[in-house]
């Protein structure tokens, strides 16, 4: 009860305080105060000047989550990042933004066999992020599945979900790595033809293409359209799981899909999950 009470009364001097003059509290403060409290987890605090630039920022790197996949029965322990206080360098050419696991990767993962069959398919995956759909599709016997991210830091840490959740041992290195040719991950930036080929010659064209929130940045799009139809076959498919309200900017799936009707066919747009999350998966078909 004590600890209610001490959780209580901080909330509350951390929103009175929050306006503050000087230093303003960012929301980093709270959350490493409630994880203090809650989970005897120790972490510095975020502080923020009045142009909004980080003075302190040393929140935990990563937290372990885990999270139950019911159709492939099994409990994925997922290590992903936390803290923000990680600048783009020019070696890991991208941000921090696949270190999460997002909601729509664990509905890909989930519903994956109601959309199209992986067994015995050659499958890539675009924005793998933590791993968790790549492999969600492992347990479902593909004949190869390649895990692809752009950004150093998002390979690394899907390298060790990897390596935990299937209890194998990766032979490689951060640009690419592999079990036994049944499964890879390695670099894949999305326009970049070297990286393109590279996945091409190793394994030909792909059957399955699978990607889970990667259509937010409006100036990333024509980019991943143009690396699918690079990486499929001509009768392959693509399935994007998005959500409306991120993609595109915000701007939602109008102007993407009107993108996306350029170059492929909408063989299909069905809802998947709960009503209200207004979550969608889009099935692409390649056509010349």
């Amino acid at each position: 009860m004590s600890r209610v009470i001490v959780l209580f009364t901080t909330v509350m001097i951390l929103m009175i305080s929050w306006h503050s003059d000087g230093l303003i509290m960012n929301k980093g403060l709270i959350a490493s105060t409630l994880l203090h409290l809650l989970f005897n987890i120790e972490t510095n605090n975020y502080y923020y000047n009045n142009n909004n630039e980080i003075l302190k920022a040393n929140l935990p790197e990563y937290l372990e989550r885990t999270i139950n996949i019911p159709s492939i029965k099994k409990k994925l322990k997922l290590i992903q990042g936390f803290s923000i206080n990680k600048n783009k360098t020019p070696s890991t050419d991208g941000d921090r933004t696949g270190t999460y696991t997002w909601p729509g990767g664990i509905e890909l993962g989930d519903k994956l066999d109601t959309i199209v069959n992986v067994r015995n398919k050659k499958v890539i995956e675009l924005g793998t992020g933590t791993g968790i759909v790549g492999i969600s599709a492992y347990f479902r016997n593909p004949s190869i599945i390649a895990m692809t991210d752009g950004a150093d830091e998002v390979l690394s840490i899907a390298q060790k979900n990897i390596e935990t959740n299937l209890n194998i041992k990766l032979k490689g290195n951060i640009e690419f790595s592999e079990f036994k040719n049944k499964l890879s991950i390695g670099k894949l930036r999305w326009g970049n033809n070297d990286d393109i080929e590279k996945w091409v010659k190793l394994y030909g064209k792909f059957d399955i293409l699978l990607a889970s929130e990667v259509a937010y940045e409006h100036r990333s799009i024509d980019l991943l359209l143009g690396t699918i139809k690079e990486l499929l076959k001509d009768e392959g498919v693509a399935v994007l799981r998005l959500t409306p309200e991120i993609t595109d900017d915000s701007r939602g799936f109008d102007s993407l899909l009107t993108t996306m009707k350029k170059n492929f066919d909408l063989i299909s747009f069905p809802f998947i999950g709960d009503a209200n999350s207004q979550i969608f998966v889009l099935h692409l078909k390649y056509t010349k």
